[in-house]
């Protein structure tokens, strides 16, 4: 409703300065045609200090220029650029003039209509400005008795003195309610665009102060993503150092034990078996070079080499098989969960779980003999590992269980251990992308 008001006030004052324009034009035409219907024509020009127009070109003209200029208006406010709207501007001032010149100047009201007009069109530009500043001027010095003193025109009260007293009051007060009506549509006009402006200004300078107050916040927010940045590349280093520490564990650990104790039975076959010994140096030898290509893989961040080459159970069999020749580690592999086929990572972290098992069931368990069984219990995979060594009544978690645990519980999963009667693993990880066939 209020967003409407302006275009009401508009519409307001244009129906007054039509029927002010319609009334005066028609006052003139008709007290003229009646003198001369009635033979006081000459007596009637004698009291005038110029010759009027033809009776019926008055409303004919002024009407019609008036018709002009709302069409105008109306074309001014579809067209927004500046150049069109500062040319029609100035036709519609040139229009009220020709109206106003048509009216003998006894009416200047018509001026404010148009400094309505161009304020309505959108934004205050510095030509609107000049423009309203000229319809102003042109309103004070356009009045009927500035008019007057320098130009012979003819005023109302010449048509006016024709009729009876009661008729000139009427008409009197007429032209006078007309013209402060249309005064005063056009401060109610002014005063709403002064209010809107007003408006507008704060709504833009609280817009600036929210503006501002989040730039001051996004300054707060670069400086903690930066310190976040800082803390999450530190935390992403020291995820890397852990990991090549824990694929660098595993990978030697396991080389190390078996190398260890193949030279060991090496060294027990030597007086007595040479045949056997070179055997088993060549097993030995045969470890130490798949523990340096693993521990190579692992600096460049690489899966181990033996699941580069095959499936995660290929994989098994093969380290499996590797610690039975070098250790004579006797392991029993139970795979009853069909086909392996996981994601990269958990075939990885199923792939160290085993070789950890069994270098920790060597080293400190001096275990002869280890079975492990693989099976799925719904969505979960369950690796259960189990030896036949020494065990632990206290399990302390060494820098092996430490990074077997890390390495389940990045994969979501969970991992037990028992020590009572060997040594028992117990590791749950849940399938993602898992299939089986």
């Amino acid at each position: 409703m209020r967003d409407r008001l302006p275009d009401r006030v508009i519409l307001c004052m244009k129906n007054v300065n039509l029927i002010e324009i319609t009334a005066l034009s028609l006052l003139m035409a008709v007290t003229t045609d009646r003198i001369c219907s009635v033979f006081g024509a000459r007596e009637f020009l004698e009291q005038l200090p110029t010759l009027p127009r033809r009776p019926w070109s008055i409303p004919l003209w002024s009407l019609g220029l008036f018709a002009v200029l709302l069409i105008l208006m109306k074309l001014g406010r579809q067209r927004e650029k500046k150049t069109w709207s500062v040319l029609l501007g100035a036709v519609k001032i040139l229009l009220c003039l020709a109206i106003m010149s048509v009216l003998q100047w006894n009416y200047s009201g018509l001026i404010l209509l148009a400094a309505i007009d161009i304020m309505s069109g959108g934004k205050l530009t510095r030509f609107k400005g000049v423009l309203l500043g000229l319809a102003f001027v042109m309103f004070i010095l356009l009045d009927f008795d500035i008019v007057s003193t320098r130009t012979a025109v003819i005023s109302v009260d010449s048509y006016l003195d024709y009729y009876t007293v009661s008729v000139r009051n009427l008409f009197t007060v007429l032209f006078a309610l007309l013209s402060s009506l249309n005064m005063l549509l056009f401060m109610i006009y002014a005063l709403m665009r002064i209010r809107v402006q007003v408006a507008e200004n704060e709504r833009i300078r609280q817009l600036n102060a929210q503006l501002n107050e989040a730039n001051e916040d996004l300054k707060a927010m670069n400086l903690q993503l930066a310190a976040y940045a800082k803390e999450t590349e530190k935390m992403a280093q020291t995820r890397e150092r852990n990991r090549l520490a824990r694929e660098i564990h595993d990978t030697l650990g396991h080389a190390l034990t078996g190398i260890i104790t193949g030279i060991d039975a090496a060294v027990s076959m030597l007086d007595y078996s040479a045949e056997g010994t070179k055997k088993q140096l060549s097993l030995v030898s045969e470890v130490a070079r798949q523990g340096m290509t693993d521990v190579r893989r692992s600096v460049k961040a690489l899966r181990p080499d033996a699941l580069e080459k095959q499936e995660l159970e290929g994989a098994l069999r093969q380290i499996i098989g590797q610690a039975e020749a070098t250790t004579g580690l006797k392991v029993e592999f139970d795979n009853r969960a069909g086909q392996l086929r996981f994601d990269s990572d958990e075939e990885e972290v199923l792939y160290r779980i085993v070789q950890e098992s069994m270098t920790n069931a060597v080293r400190h368990g001096y275990a002869d003999h280890l079975w492990i069984r693989v099976e799925r219990e719904g969505k979960m995979l369950r690796l259960l590992i189990r030896d036949n060594g020494r065990g632990c009544g206290e399990i302390t978690d060494g820098f092996g269980l430490t990074h077997m645990k890390e390495r389940i519980r990045l994969l979501g999963g969970t991992v037990k251990f028992d020590g009572s009667d060997g040594f028992c693993i117990d590791a749950r990880i849940p399938l993602r992308w898992g299939d089986e066939e």
